[in-house]
């Protein structure tokens, strides 16, 4: 699936032809079209396991469903139905730190916004429904609700002073780096500058690094930033760069384009990853609809733990 003024020049050139340029919200393309295939239809054969792997984790999501009702079922014929939950028998139990509605939920990513737009919502003891996120399905008891407030100082003194003296460092760090690179021309000069400031440096240079990968030594959670410079600086031009727990400067020694070779080598996982994304897109509408029109039955085979409920429509 592409966007459509690639799509259509795409699919107007013959295999070995070169087209373009093309303009899309994500820029202009020149498009080359290696070879082309007529539609047809794999032998179950060929995909047998990629269609066994995609009907495993489709039948897993529903018994993690099944599962969750059967317990919200549980819980809303009891008259204690946040104990109920709180209970746990064996399920997955995670109890969070007091949050705010715009506090992300980091041990619930991807689902935190769900889940906090669900807590909100409840009062005290009250349980949610059912909450479909990505991976799982939750259901969330409100605990304890508290009003904003301003706590006093002396409770939290020792947190806002840890905290000062990060923002204090971090500020200094990064001032300290921004004067730096510059002063500096060289990696020589940089070198003698972090030791006269007693900064750490690397032994030698990070290595090759694309735009979408993280940064080798310098870690995910700085790469974003650390990137972003790297990309926008001219080679031997040097750069200030804000950090997790204080500062980088940084240089661009070296830079590669793409090429021919590059994405020889790279075509084969792309080709596969773009039939994977299609298959899984083209299945889910599939079973979606067949649950929708047909009666199905669950090949105790495949799932011999699966246990079917009476009550309730396939």
């Amino acid at each position: 699936m592409m966007v459509q003024p690639f799509e259509k020049a795409t699919f107007e050139l013959e295999a070995g032809q070169v087209g373009g340029p093309v303009r899309t919200p994500f820029g202009y393309h020149i498009i080359k079209v290696e070879e082309k295939e007529l539609a047809s239809v794999k032998p179950f054969e060929k995909v047998e396991k990629e269609i066994r792997r995609i009907l495993v984790a489709q039948e897993a999501r529903y018994l993690a469903q099944d599962a969750a009702y059967e317990v919200l079922d549980e819980i809303q014929s009891s008259k204690e139905q946040g104990k109920v939950l709180l209970e746990g028998k064996g399920r997955p139990l995670l109890t969070t730190a007091p949050f705010t509605q715009e506090e992300p939920l980091a041990d619930l990513a991807p689902d935190d916004e769900a889940i906090r737009k669900a807590a909100f919502g409840l009062g005290e003891g009250e349980v949610s429904g059912i909450i479909e996120g990505e991976r799982n399905s939750y259901l969330c008891v409100l605990l304890k609700r508290e009003r904003e407030h301003v706590p006093p100082l002396e409770s939290i003194r020792a947190e806002v002073e840890a905290s000062y003296r990060r923002v204090q460092g971090r500020n200094r760090a990064f001032a300290e780096a921004e004067a730096l690179a510059k002063s500096v021309k060289s990696v020589d000069e940089l070198t003698r500058g972090a030791k006269r400031l007693k900064l750490s440096t690397f032994p030698d240079s990070t290595g090759w690094f694309s735009r979408k990968d993280p940064v080798p030594k310098v870690g995910a959670a700085s790469s974003v930033s650390y990137i972003r410079a790297a990309f926008s600086l001219k080679s031997g031009a040097f750069a200030s760069v804000p950090a997790a727990e204080g500062a980088y400067v940084l240089t661009v020694t070296g830079r590669k384009g793409a090429t021919e070779e590059g994405f020889a080598s790279a075509r084969e996982a792309l080709a596969k990853q773009l039939r994977l994304d299609k298959a899984n897109a083209f299945y889910s509408v599939w079973i979606q609809r067949l649950r929708m029109t047909r009666k199905v039955e669950i090949d105790s085979n495949f799932f011999p733990d699966y246990r079917v409920n009476k009550d309730k429509s396939p």
